[in-house]
This record gives structure tokens, sequence and C-alpha cells, in this order.
């Protein structure tokens, strides 16, 4: 049996396993809130799982391990640290609760109980878009695995894995999403984890790699890249941290508070020895291989240095990491289009039936809207990073404000969300001049249109009373 025949086989095997998850869990999913939370019923273990899963996406495990092959380990490692410490932690400690509390679906109902109705729903497209260009960077991951493992074309390939996990996730859901990622989480990781200790026995051991003509001392330099790399990491994560619907969402469906606070945290901790993993998969490759493109690192690695029988099992692992964060993604999209939008401005009397219904429309339509901007935008951590700058600048202020106490108005919080959001986009589209992360100059702008908005709306209240004083 040829190589080509062994990984196919692998990979339908894995593709026939996600449709099942999916369709064993459509049993169980007879209502929205069954979609969206899985019955907020999660215990420890699978708020780990899946936010373990989820964490390790295409964005780290591809888009990570081309970073080291292209730059060293600086890139890699803020980016990873962001997302573990500065994003998951202080929502394990700090955010989820105050979410939780609320008994909400979504971070924008949230905003809705707090502000009004215009600034709830420019939050929840600014998730949407933000949770669909994640989706869109995980399915470019996908493709480019399984074009690279059995040869096939990239277009066919990321048509052919779109549309699986579309049908998958419309299928079950939260449910789906949490059956497969109960075995998913722990396998990825240990298939990373293990890809990265093969590649440096491979090449001779950790002295060997460094020694390498390819190498240099600046790769393991955590400052290699500038002081402005890793502030833009560690602020956009933070400011992200109370935004990012995806992996609040496995606190919101946990069974309870502190279940939803640990397993979030967990995900963040467990993840971080990878970096290692990360490390010596783009510096092997880049050793072994020095003129292949920085995304094909992994799959290229893998191929090289395992037997084809193992390498398609770990071909699988490599696969399952960015069909966790895909799924997710795409998940909590049609949640917030569900909850933010049908139900909140279209129809308030809507029936769990309905909803679930509405939701299984809209995960079809932002799968193919994902599916569109992907074949346009193949690039995976400009996407990611176009997300997180977009969310984080929009709304870590009205939510931050809200939470300790300080009292803002809704046109505050609503002009400041639009300002930040859209100075991040701009900046962007800009090329991040002088080479400024967009989350920097949006949540500026953000700050002082707030501060603006505010001190003329208490001008104005001031007057108010004077007028009517006098």
């Amino acid at each position: 049996m040829g190589e080509r025949t062994i990984y196919m086989c692998f990979l339908a095997g894995y593709f026939i396993f996600l449709l099942a998850m999916g369709f064993m869990a459509s049993r169980k999913t007879k209502e929205g809130k069954d979609f969206f939370l899985s019955g907020r019923s999660l215990n420890l273990y699978e708020v780990t799982s899946v936010t373990i899963a989820g964490t390790i996406g295409g964005a780290f495990a591809i888009g990570s391990t081309a970073d080291v092959y292209r730059m060293g380990l600086a890139p890699a490692f803020w980016y990873i640290v962001g997302i573990c410490v500065f994003c998951l932690w202080p929502m394990a400690f700090f955010w989820a609760k105050s979410f939780r509390v609320l008994n909400v679906t979504t971070v924008a109902e949230a905003i809705y109980q707090w502000y009004d109705v215009k600034t709830q729903t420019f939050s929840s497209f600014l998730n949407v878009v933000g949770a669909g260009l994640v989706t869109a960077s995980q399915l470019v991951a996908a493709a480019t695995i399984m074009a690279t493992f059995i040869g096939l074309d990239f277009k066919a390939a990321y048509l052919i894995t779109s549309l699986i996990i579309i049908i998958y996730v419309t299928a079950g859901g939260l449910n789906a999403v949490v059956a497969a990622d109960k075995i998913q989480g722990v396998f990825l990781y240990v298939v990373l984890t293990a890809t990265g200790i093969i590649a440096v026995t491979h090449i001779g051991g950790w002295s060997e790699l460094a020694m390498s003509p390819q190498a240099s001392s600046s790769d393991f330099n955590l400052m290699g890249a500038g002081l402005m790399l890793p502030f833009a990491y560690v602020l956009s994560n933070f400011l992200n941290s109370p935004t990012d619907q995806v992996p609040l969402m496995k606190a919101f469906a946990a069974k309870d508070v502190n279940t939803g606070k640990w397993g979030l945290f967990l995900g963040g901790l467990i993840p971080l020895p990878a970096i290692l993993a990360v490390l010596a998969i783009g510096l092997t490759a880049r050793v072994k291989f020095p003129d292949i493109q920085p995304n094909m690192a992994l799959p290229v690695l893998i191929i090289d240095i395992l037997p084809p029988a193992v390498a398609g099992l770990f071909m699988i692992g490599v696969l399952a990491v960015v069909v966790s964060t895909a799924h997710s993604c795409l998940q909590a999209c049609s949640t917030c289009l569900t909850v933010d939008f049908y139900k909140r401005l279209f129809n308030p009397e809507a029936t769990e039936k309905q909803m679930l219904k509405w939701t299984r429309i809209f995960t079809v339509a932002t799968g193919l809207f994902a599916l569109l901007v992907g074949l346009i935008m193949p690039y995976i951590i400009p996407l990611v990073v176009f997300a997180f700058g977009m969310r984080g600048a929009g709304f870590f202020l009205p939510i931050a404000l809200k939470i300790l106490g300080i009292k803002i108005t809704s046109n505050s919080a609503f002009w400041s969300s639009v300002g930040g959001g859209i100075s991040a986009i701009v900046w962007l589209i800009l090329g991040q001049p002088w080479g400024i992360h967009p989350v920097i100059p949006g949540v500026s702008i953000a700050a002082v249109v707030l501060i603006l908005v505010e001190s003329l709306s208490r001008i104005k209240k001031q007057q108010a009373t004077d007028h009517a004083e006098a």
C-alpha cells in the first residue's frame, strides 16, 4: 500500500469520525439551548479539553511553526503566551464570572443588559466577523495539511474540509464540538509534543540544532523581533479576553461558575509547554527544508521523519488541531447571529425549536462566508490578528468599565466601540504603519471617543439640571 493511499485511509476515517460525532450529537440537540450551550452541563474535563483543542488551533500549530521557520522563537512565543496567559487566564479569573452570573448565551447579551440594543448589535457584529475570520484561517490551515499529505489541489482540499466541518457543526452544535474535542483535545496535544521531540531527536539534539548553519542565536532570543511585537501580542490578547465569544462560551456552558473558571485556566496552562515543540518543529524544518513555504513546515516534517502509518496518524492529529478551532468559531458565529440578531431584533418571542432551526441556517451561511474569505485571503496569522484587533479595540473599554463598576452612558459605550473597531480595521488596511499592531491605535481612539462623548453627555446633563433649577 502506497503512502498516499495510507494517508487517504486515515483522512477518510477521520472525516467519518467527525460526521458520526455530529449526527450522534444531533440526537441530543433538540432545542436552541442544546445547540448553543450543551444544556449548561459541561464538567471540568470537558471545559478543559474543549478549551485546549480550541487554543491549539491552526494559528498555534501551523502559523506559529511557520513563524519560527521564518523568524525564530520570538513571534511564536509571544503569540502563544499572549493567548494562554494574557487572554485565557484573565478570562478565567475575572471576566467569565461577571458574564456567567447574568445567565447569558453571548457576550453581546450582557452588553444589552448593561447598555442598549445598538451597542449590543455592533458588539455581536464584531464577534461574528471576528470568529468568521478565525474560522476562515482554520479552514485554510486544514486544507494546507490535506493538500500536503495526499497531494490534492489546495482549492479542492479546501472545499472538501470546509463542507465536512459545516455539515458536522450544523448537525450537533456545541454537543458535537464537545463530543469530538473530548477525544481530540488530548490527542492533538500529544501529537504536537511528540512531533517536536521526534524532530529534535532526528536532527541530533538541541545542540546540533542550535549549531546548524540555518540557525542562529537570534532564533532563541525572546526579544529577537523587537519590543513592539511582544507588547502588541500581550496587549491585543488581554484586550480580547472579555470580548472573545469562542472560549467564553465554554464558561457559559459549564455546569457552574467554578467549573468554567478552572477549565479556562487549565486550558491556558496545559498548552504552554508546547512552545518548545513549536520551536523544535519550526527550526528542524528550516534546517532540513530551507526552501519550502513556511506554512508547510509542520506537515512536510511529519512526512519526512515518520513512517507512513505513523505519519498518517499524526496527520490526523494535526488536522484535528485546526478542525477544533474551526468548529468552535463556526458554532459561536451561528449562536451570535441567532441570539443577538434573529431573536433580539426580529423575533423576540422565538421558540426553542425556531431558534434551533435558524441557528442551523446561520451555521451554513457563516461557514460559506468563511469559505469565501479563506479563498480570497489564504493567510493564517493575519486573519487572526485582524479579528483580535477589531474585537479588543472595539469593546474592551465598555465591558471592563462596567465590570469595574465605573458607569458610562450607552452613547459613550456605543461610539467608543465604533471608533475603536473601525480604527483598528483602517489601521490594518493601511498596512500597520511603523509596525504598530492595529489594536494599539484602535483602543487609543476608543478611549478618546469615550472621554469626549462622556464629557459632552455630562455637560448636557448639567445644563439640563441648571435649566430646570432656574
